[in-house]
């Protein structure tokens, strides 16, 4: 992704064989990362469209039951209306019940009642599923068909059924074709086996092949989410074991240890937590002593009798919140700050031509930075022509000629070596060893792109990325851009 065909050839043949072969590792694990977002996707929305609709039937038939409760109450007075005699036949009144409302309304009418005015709305879920067979057959099936799960537990009872599910479409079958005896059914928690029978006479019961498979991928989609099962060959929703040593290499911890240099993992427990105690003892007794001596002027002491109580002076309002140093300081524009960092780096010439050969067009470094700030701040290069000397058919042109992923990336690089270069930038080390950290930062996209996820915490209503950067004694060696959906965790390595 960060080279270009022209630079990849110019390569040694064994370097760029292995780039090549990363690449498209790195591509099939992303690849299976789309086919498990795409299940998720898509069992949500069956889900969402079959709760919609059971509670759309909810509702109606609440309304259509309202209606037909006064004609059920004239029903009832039938059974002590005097002016039917005693010895009418059944069936006479039975007529007479069903011409003031029909058979399987007041059926209907009965239930309710019976029922407690209860809807089982989960049973119209299911019966909005049924509709939508051919659906998740044709978008699921192939996904189930094309990846490899694994889980956390040995014999997991799902994996069991996925692989029956494997083992029948593979072979060219139907799943109802298959005898009900070879269904796994260990799997399926028993609050949903009801719905998954279809009663037939005289008092049996049929499973119903269709359900069984939704379920299947109803129960894959939640475990997915949860990471009981996972995909060894996915970024995203691969194992956490997966990331660690195995139990082979961890045999040699002692040498993996004293390999990393920090002599604090080699530090018995027992003996660091002892360390920690004796510091923040006499941590605790120096600040009591500079409290009660005075010494600390932002802590002052008032005693009550024996209660002796240490208020804390907030600084007030008219007290600066920076110190005085910083005003002296003169102000200096962003354009100024980086044409002083492109003269001790020359990081703009790290922005070539997209072409690479035959170049007319030089690159000008004023419109260079123009095209930087214009997009850094979210300007856009619209604005940045209206307020300055350069129009916006030379930053366009600029900006779509030198400005890519590739020459971003290695100009920020060599400001970031720049700056390790100077003696200040090991000051930040802590016992003589470089740290660093990942985090993701949220922004709101404007354009749908690829990366772009909802996330209510962060964007409300709108859709956003993350900015995945890792920090190195305060300077921003990588970032990578990833969805709002993904686990900042998953993306340590690859960083």
């Amino acid at each position: 992704m960060y080279y270009s065909v022209y630079r990849l050839k110019r390569l040694d043949v064994w370097l760029r064989c292995l780039y090549l072969l990363c690449f498209v590792y790195h591509r099939y694990q992303r690849f299976h990362d789309h086919l498990l977002e795409s299940l998720i996707h898509h069992v949500r929305q069956y889900m969402d469209t079959a709760q919609a609709a059971a509670k759309e039937r909810v509702y109606t038939a609440r309304m259509e039951g309202n209606e037909h409760l006064v004609k059920a109450g004239q029903v009832l007075k039938l059974f002590t209306d005097k002016r039917i005699a005693p010895q009418t036949p059944f069936q006479d009144v039975q007529a007479t019940a069903f011409e003031i409302l029909e058979r399987q309304k007041l059926a209907m009418i009965a239930d309710h009642i019976t029922t407690r005015g209860h809807f089982d709305e989960t049973a119209f879920q299911w019966d909005h599923i049924d509709a939508l067979a051919l659906q998740f057959k044709r978008h699921l099936r192939p996904v189930l068909l094309a990846v490899d799960f694994a889980a956390t537990v040995p014999h997991h009872p799902l994996l069991a059924a996925i692989e029956f599910l494997q083992t029948v479409w593979r072979q060219g079958r139907s799943l109802s074709q298959q005898p009900a005896a070879t269904f796994p059914l260990r799997w399926i928690p028993a609050k949903m086996k009801r719905y998954l029978y279809a009663q037939e006479p005289p008092d049996q019961k049929r499973l119903r092949p269709d359900r069984y498979e939704f379920l299947v991928y109803l129960l894959l989609r939640r475990r997915l989410e949860s990471g009981d099962i996972f995909c060894r060959e996915s970024v995203r929703f691969r194992s956490f074991e997966d990331d660690l040593l195995d139990d082979q290499r961890w045999q040699a911890k002692d040498t993996l240890i004293a390999d990393t240099g920090l002599p604090l993992l080699q530090q018995p427990i027992e003996e660091h937590l002892a360390m920690l105690e004796q510091h923040l003892e006499r941590r605790l007794a120096e600040v009591n002593q500079r409290i009660a001596s005075g010494d600390n002027a932002y802590i002052q002491s008032t005693r009550r009798g024996r209660q002796v109580r240490w208020p804390v002076q907030y600084p007030r309002e008219h007290e600066p919140v920076n110190h005085p140093f910083f005003e002296t300081l003169r102000q200096v524009d962003i354009r100024s700050v980086l044409h002083f960092v492109h003269r001790h780096c020359q990081f703009l010439d790290a922005f070539d031509h997209v072409l690479g050969r035959y170049v007319k067009q030089e690159a000008d470094d004023h419109v260079l930075i123009a095209c930087l700030i214009a997009w850094a701040t979210n300007m856009g290069l619209g604005r940045m022509g209206a307020i300055s000397d350069l129009s916006y058919q030379t930053l366009a042109a600029t900006s779509e000629s030198f400005l890519r992923l590739e020459t971003l990336g290695e100009a920020n690089d060599c400001i970031s070596n720049a700056i390790a270069a100077l003696p200040l930038f090991r000051q930040y080390d802590l016992g003589d060893t470089l740290h660093s950290s990942s985090d993701g930062q949220k922004f709101e996209t404007r354009l749908p792109t690829i990366n772009a996820r909802y996330s209510p915490k962060y964007f409300g209503l709108h859709k956003g990325v993350v900015s995945y950067s890792l920090v190195a004694n305060h300077v921003p060696v990588y970032a990578q851009i990833i969805g709002a959906n993904e686990h900042e965790s998953h993306y340590v390595a690859l960083i």
